[in-house]
């Protein structure tokens, strides 16, 4: 089985090579059994970040650095998906905020038959470390969510999910967001084609202080994604399910 995981990198300089070798160190041996690469997308990057990750694939053969502009995390993983003939696309943050022993999660429940698997902050046996407001916000953010398109599902916008190439082959076509409405288009395309939705516990911690705090503006994000839900629920209406 072939896997890759893309990791959209956006002003990453501070953290990109320390970030990528836990990772392909990890890779290494939890998935020695499989043939898998990192793609690393830099994505409209104004500092070192495209440097760092050259140097990064000149030293290990299972990285390489893509660049994707402008900016954009849809855009970003996107591009990956698409240049990747692997069977199993994976997408996570650069910041490593999801405790990377849960890829295996993920690739055990596409065994079972799941189109798309989901990392779930909200799973009862997930643990996970983030400030007040951004949990206030993923919580009616999901709510609204699930009430706009009709669907359960209990976290959109875990940066940690995965889809097999031939999910991905039915609805890349169809995705339009090149930014933080990706995960909630995804997830809507997916259900609509009947894909098979499965959900992780994940250990997710919020890692970004300092100057490297997220650069996501909560409010400004909540009104846009809020609008594309509900341009997707008619998308959705009007799009033939075969």
């Amino acid at each position: 089985m072939k896997i890759l995981i893309a990791v959209p990198a956006h002003n990453e300089a501070a953290i990109i090579t320390s970030n990528l070798k836990i990772l392909s160190d990890f890779l290494s041996m939890a998935f020695k059994n499989f043939d898998w690469e990192i793609f690393v997308v830099e994505n409209g990057s104004s500092d070192a970040t495209m440097r760092m990750v050259r140097e990064a694939a000149d030293t290990n053969s299972k990285i390489k650095a893509l660049s994707s502009q402008p900016t954009g995390k849809g855009r970003a993983i996107k591009t990956a998906w698409d240049l990747s003939d692997a069977d199993i696309l994976i997408f996570m943050d650069a910041d490593l905020a999801t405790d990377i022993t849960a890829l295996s999660k993920l690739l055990e429940q596409h065994k079972t038959g799941a189109g798309l698997v989901i990392g779930n902050r909200w799973n009862k046996n997930s643990v996970v470390e983030r400030s007040l407001a951004r949990t206030i916000y993923s919580k009616i953010y999901n709510l609204l969510a699930g009430a706009i398109l009709d669907d359960h599902t209990p976290d959109h916008q875990c940066g940690f999910k995965s889809i097999t190439k031939t999910a991905w082959q039915k609805i890349s076509p169809h995705m339009k967001s090149d930014g933080w409405f990706f995960d909630s288009e995804l997830l809507g395309l997916a259900g609509h084609f009947g894909f098979s939705i499965a959900e992780i516990p994940v250990n997710w911690s919020e890692k970004r202080t300092g100057k490297n705090k997220s650069r996501v503006k909560i409010f400004k994000t909540a009104k846009n994604l809020l609008i594309n839900l509900f341009t997707l629920k008619k998308r959705l209406a009007r799009l033939p399910k075969e």
